[in-house]
C-alpha cells in the first residue's frame, strides 16, 4: 500500500471524493446557481401552441380517469404534437436559412419527401 495514503478507508474514500471533485472543477468549470438559459421558441406557433396545449390536457384526463379511450385520445395528441412542432421547426428553418434541418430531422414524417435540393432551391 502506498504510504500517503490513510490507513482508515473512510479518510481514504474523503481523499478520493475530494480529489475527483477537484479534478472535476479543473476540467469542467463550476456553474451558477440559478442562471439558466431560456430554451429556443423561434419556432413557435400558434399551431404548435395548440397542439401541445391538447396534449397536455389529454394526459390529464388520461391520468384522471385511466380508461383506454382516453389513452388513445392522449397517445393521437402526443402525436399530432410531436408533428406541428417538426413541421413548424423545418418551416422556421427554413425561414432562417437553416438548411441543416433537413439533413439531421430525427422524425422521418416531417421532411419525408424533401431534399436539400428543394429547399436551397
Amino acid at each position: 500500500m502506498h504510504s500517503s495514503l490513510p490507513a482508515c478507508p473512510d479518510e481514504h474514500w474523503k481523499l478520493l471524493t475530494s480529489e475527483i471533485q477537484s479534478a472535476g472543477k479543473e476540467l469542467l468549470g463550476v456553474t451558477k446557481k440559478g442562471k439558466r438559459i431560456e430554451k429556443e421558441t423561434w419556432y413557435w406557433t400558434k399551431e404548435v401552441q395548440s397542439a401541445v396545449r391538447e396534449k397536455k390536457q389529454g394526459l390529464k384526463r388520461w391520468k384522471a380517469e385511466r380508461s383506454e379511450v382516453t389513452r388513445a385520445q392522449y397517445v393521437t395528441a402526443k402525436s399530432e404534437a410531436k408533428r406541428a412542432v417538426s413541421i413548424a421547426k423545418a418551416a422556421a428553418s427554413q425561414k432562417l436559412g437553416r438548411k441543416e434541418h433537413l439533413s439531421d430531422c430525427s422524425i422521418k414524417s416531417c421532411c419525408s419527401g424533401t431534399s436539400i435540393e428543394n429547399a436551397t432551391g
